[in-house]
C-alpha cells in the first residue's frame, strides 16, 4: 500500500506468490482501484484520489454500499456528510425530526413526536425514542 501510495506499480504480486485477496460477492480483485471507484458514496460527494491501491472492485452493474456491492437502485443517501443505507433512518438529536434514505440519493424528511412514556435516547449509537428506563434505591428503614 504504501508503495503504491508513492506512486510504485506492484503488478500481480498476490498470483506469484498464491496470497489472494478475497472480495464479497459480485465484486472481483484488481491491482490498482481508487477509493471513490465503482462505490455508491461517489455518486454524492466523495473525492477521488489519484493514487490508486489493489483491492475489490465490484463487477459490472454492481457498486459498493459500505462493504458490499449492491445494484445501483439499492444505494443509499448522503445526509450532512452521512452517508446512510437505502432505507436506514436517521433523527435529529431531539427526536423532532426523522431523515430515511429513499435510496439512490433520496432523503425524506418527516417531523416526529416520542410517545408519552417515550424519550429521546441514543441506545447503541442510534439516536431515537425508547422507553424511560427507571432506577430503583432500596434503602433500610429505620425500626
Amino acid at each position: 500500500a504504501k508503495c503504491q501510495a508513492a506512486g510504485a506499480e506492484i503488478g500481480d504480486w498476490r498470483t506469484a506468490v498464491s496470497c489472494p485477496l478475497f472480495c464479497p460477492d459480485n465484486s472481483h480483485y484488481e491491482t490498482c482501484i481508487r477509493a471513490c471507484d465503482s462505490s455508491c458514496a461517489s455518486f454524492s460527494t466523495m473525492q477521488c484520489t489519484r493514487n490508486c491501491f489493489e483491492g475489490c472492485r465490484c463487477n459490472d452493474g454492481y457498486l459498493f454500499d459500505g462493504n458490499a456491492c449492491v445494484l445501483l437502485e439499492k444505494c443509499g443517501c448522503t445526509h450532512n456528510e452521512l452517508y446512510l443505507k437505502a432505507g436506514e433512518t436517521i433523527f435529529s438529536t431531539n427526536c423532532t425530526g426523522k431523515w430515511t434514505c429513499q435510496g439512490l440519493d433520496q432523503v425524506i424528511y418527516e417531523e416526529t413526536a416520542c410517545q408519552d412514556e417515550e424519550i429521546c435516547i441514543l441506545q447503541n449509537g442510534v439516536r431515537g425514542c425508547g422507553r424511560r428506563e427507571g432506577q430503583c434505591k432500596i434503602s433500610r428503614e429505620a425500626q
